[in-house]
């Protein structure tokens, strides 16, 4: 669909102590409150380019919220800045002054004095700052990386496979949770070694059994040392199978999960392994699935629709394939046999807009449908406007609850519960008067306040805009400032939390992955040192435990009683005997 709206220009100049500085990267990401989208808040980037011998670039963009990425060259003293900006003038202004930092050098060794190719090495801060640094390393595993200075953690993977030859030896990756703890006031030089690893090897076909070229395999500790470091550092091994479909990985003696991407073009399905025990070289054949094409082009008044997103999900098995449609409004996706629920949502800013009280609102409802595929399958999707849903969400006192997410799921004859959560119909976030607006087909539905599914409200909804302000009195949002005593914000800080009385070794134990809203669980601080959770009524305890290697101590608070919206700043204080380095 071919959009109305003019192109603005953003502008900048990128300098440091007011000289200009060229060659920079910029990378231009879109923000806005995706719903049902899972990826991540910024997906790809939709623009990128390089500052000129000025210091200067320039992007031409639709009007909204963006976040810009500086990277400098990596040979350079520079550290990477981002900036957060609303596009809205004819012309928008962004001027950016970036620091130096300190020099990381050294080499990347196994055991043997190997080197190994396609490798990088990734920094994460422990404090003063959580800066995140990667750093490609050469052939002959050397590296050089910018740092600010602080405390920080260690550790090498493979980098994102960059092609193979079709005829080419399989090409070799690595996965290794070896890290390491460097403290850095001034340029530094460092190496870093791996320990012993052994062979993975692997051939895959397709379901008549021949060698599967193309084929993206991923494998990760089946369960890491520290859960949160490795998510942090993403230690990961990938490869591409070569033209007879081997391929091969160097791991860890341990517990592996494995997954197996299909090439691309083709008509066969992943595959995904779990706990493999690798001990020593190992070699295994995996097959993948027959699957089916399921096609379709969206379209809007006669118009194909872009940057849609198209979602099948799995009936029978757990299966959920997610893709985008193109520039003409087209998708293609593959999956085995089965029934499939498809949903397809327009880009809030691809879509026409519908105001509101004021407010400009995407207003085309999401399209679904069971899809039974056995064959290859082509549907018609034909995005209409929908019913506007809107009002406030107040508290007990008339209060607006701004902020919170109100999300409307399909009425199926049952009580909605969390493992619907992530499958809602239509999403949004309130305003800062607690203003919401969803845009649904006439029908049947359940409207959930941010995670408080049993509080869910029955609507139906007919071809008339429909206004429902709801007095939540679910559950309160707890926020959580961790600073150490001089004031400074802490981040990567793992808070956990439970009932009061649970034991602190399950309070040790628990992790990212409970479910969104339970009574108990685990978040991270941001950046600004928060960490906010939305908790049903209870008197809880709390476990602030900073990052590993820290100088900070830990933090126990007990009897923490929430039947209400809770704030609270918690300091730690330094450990009795500095970190061992």
């Amino acid at each position: 669909m071919t959009s109305d709206i003019r192109t603005h220009s953003l502008t900048g100049i990128v300098r440091n102590q007011g000289l200009s500085v060229a060659n920079v990267s910029v990378a231009l990401y879109e923000l806005y409150d995706r719903g049902l989208d899972p990826t991540p808040d910024s997906g790809d980037a939709i623009q990128r380019a390089k500052t000129s011998a000025k210091g200067e670039f320039k992007f031409s963009l639709v009007p909204g919220r963006y976040r810009l990425e500086f990277e400098p060259d990596g040979f350079s003293r520079y550290l990477k800045h981002s900036e957060i900006v609303e596009v809205q003038e004819e012309l928008t202004l962004c001027n950016v002054s970036i620091s130096t930092g300190l020099i990381v050098s050294g080499f990347l060794r196994t055991e043997d004095g190997a080197t190994l190719p396609d490798c990088q090495l990734v920094m994460i801060g422990i404090e003063p700052t959580s800066y995140r640094a990667v750093a490609d390393i050469a052939r002959d595993g050397s590296f050089q990386v910018t740092v600010p200075r602080g405390r920080y953690h260690i550790g090498a993977r493979s980098a994102a496979h960059r092609g193979t030859d079709a005829g080419s030896a399989p090409a070799m990756s690595f996965v290794s949770q070896q890290t390491a703890v460097l403290e850095i006031q001034n340029d530094e030089t460092f190496d870093l070694a791996l320990p012993e690893l052994v062979k993975l090897a692997g051939e895959v076909t397709d379901p008549n059994g021949k060698p599967a070229s193309g084929a993206r395999i991923e494998v990760t500790p089946s369960m890491p040392k520290d859960c949160v470091l490795a998510a942090e550092l993403e230690l990961v091994g990938s490869c591409v199978s070569d033209a007879n479909g081997r391929f091969a990985v160097m791991v860890e003696p341990g517990n592996h999960d494995l997954r197996i991407e299909a090439p691309n073009g083709v008509t066969w399905f992943g595959m995904r392994e779990l706990s493999l025990d690798i001990k020593h070289d190992t070699i295994r054949k995996f097959q993948l699935a027959e699957s089916f094409k399921l096609r379709g082009q969206v379209q809007y008044e006669g118009e194909p629709l872009s940057n849609c997103l198209v979602r099948a999900r799995g009936l029978e098995r757990d299966v959920e394939v997610i893709a985008r449609t193109d520039e003409k409004g087209n998708f293609s996706i593959n999956v085995p046999s089965g029934n499939y629920k498809l949903v397809v949502t327009a880009h809030p800013k691809d879509a026409p807009t519908v105001t509101i009280d004021g407010e400009k609102f995407s207003g085309l409802a999401a399209w679904t449908r069971m899809v039974v595929v056995g064959r290859e399958t082509r549907v018609a999707v034909k995005l209409q406007q929908g019913t506007a849903v809107h009002g406030r969400i107040l508290d007990e006192n008339g209060q607006p609850r701004a902020g919170v997410r109100v999300s409307m799921f399909v009425d199926s004859g049952q009580v909605i519960n969390n493992e619907k959560l992530e499958h809602a119909l239509a999403g949004g976030v309130t305003d800062a008067d607690g203003h919401y607006c969803l845009f649904v087909s006439p029908g049947s539905y359940w409207m959930a306040v941010d995670i408080d599914l049993y509080n869910s409200t029955k609507v139906e909804v007919g071809s008339k805009p429909t206004k429902m302000d709801i007095t939540w009195r679910g559950w309160s949002h707890a926020k959580l400032e961790i600073l150490d005593e001089a004031g400074l914000k802490l981040t990567r800080c793992r808070v956990t939390y439970a009932p009061y009385g649970t034991k602190e070794f399950v309070l040790d134990e628990l992790n990212e992955q409970a479910p969104p809203g339970c009574s108990r669980g685990c978040a991270l601080t941001d950046e600004r040192g928060i960490c906010e959770l939305t908790l049903p009524p209870n008197v809880y305890t709390f476990r602030i435990v900073p990052p590993p290697d820290s100088s900070y101590a830990p933090n126990l608070i007990k009897q923490v009683s929430i039947m209400a919206d809770w704030s609270r700043t918690i300091r730690l204080s330094h450990k009795s005997e500095p970190p061992a380095t």
